[in-house]
């Protein structure tokens, strides 16, 4: 049979930034001798994304498919991803970001990695290009930092922004993303996550890059603060689903005391100089989600569009 990978790409509202990805996907060369399509997801209703795509028609080398998921929420524009790729009998399903843009052998590398290392998933690295006026101290916090992993290292979860899945995780495994977190992210951690548990296999590939525009509202300590604060959430609501609630309330209130002399540290660090502040209001962002998060509230990052 041959091998046949789609290319999926969710998008809401930042045309501009989906017409950059879809002019690297352009480029892309083509492993063989699988067949490529590309899907484009539309999470606006009103379609917003529509002449973007139409425009990109023409140029594109592979079939395109444009859907409107008018259920909002990332987790449900990912799953319509899937159950397209299902219908046009894909092998493989790629995910990248429409904030991304890939570089002409991602695909490459990326397939020919998967065909060469029997696994489930293949993840890879995203590198954040930051604006210029970009403060110093900021090139150094953990998000902005391009994870280091070694080629071929199992990984224990991975983000959507760049992997490549085996159908078999939506058809053997039987997963999905969750759309009880529609606006809260992290559905992509959950569901990398619930695939290792049930035995599934992601290795990393450090050399498939795909590059990520960072856009001017996500350079503040504002939303580093607001980042940390939701992801910690989430991984404590994760825990509570994967693992059970003694696992998840034990490891929470540890996690909370550690974080709270980890802040306080860095607190008087700061009076001597300033550069320490940012880890210690981080750390209080992480203490204060834990506590938020046994408490059962949530908090929905992605009511706000960062991008154009």
């Amino acid at each position: 049979m041959v091998p046949k990978i789609a290319i999926g790409i969710i998008t809401y509202k930042r045309s501009v930034m989906l017409g950059k990805a879809l002019q690297g996907i352009c480029t892309i060369e083509k492993p063989d001798p699988a067949l490529l399509e590309v899907i484009v997801v539309d999470n606006d209703e009103m379609g917003s994304a529509r002449r973007t795509v139409a425009a990109m028609i023409e140029n594109l080398c592979y079939p395109l498919h444009y859907l409107v998921e008018g259920k909002r929420g990332i987790p449900f524009a990912r799953n319509a991803v899937i159950k397209k790729a299902m219908e046009l009998g894909a092998t493989e399903l790629t995910f990248i970001d429409d904030d991304e843009v890939v570089d002409k052998n991602w695909l490459k590398i990326l397939y020919g990695f998967y065909e060469g290392n029997p696994c489930d998933a293949v993840a890879g690295p995203v590198e954040p290009l930051l604006p210029k006026n970009t403060p110093e101290w900021m090139f150094n916090t953990r998000y902005f930092q391009r994870k280091k992993v070694h080629t071929g290292v199992r990984v224990p979860c991975a983000a959507t922004g760049n992997i490549l899945f085996s159908m078999n995780v939506f058809t053997r495994y039987g997963l999905l993303f969750d759309t009880r977190f529609a606006l809260g992210g992290g559905t992509d951690t959950l569901l990398t996550r619930q695939l290792t548990q049930k035995g599934g296999k992601i290795l990393w590939l450090d050399e498939a890059l795909v590059k990520e525009e960072v856009p001017p509202s996500k350079v503040t300590m504002r939303w580093l603060l607001a980042r940390s604060f939701r992801r910690r959430i989430n991984d404590i609501k994760f825990d509570f689903i994967l693992k059970g609630k003694a696992y998840a309330y034990f490891f929470s209130y540890l996690s909370l005391f550690k974080n709270l002399i980890y802040a306080f540290a860095f607190l008087i660090l700061a009076l001597l100089h300033r550069k320490h502040l940012y880890s210690s209001l981080d750390h209080f962002a992480v203490a204060g989600a834990t506590i938020a998060a046994v408490a059962g509230f949530s908090y929905n990052e992605y009511n706000r569009i960062h991008g154009y």
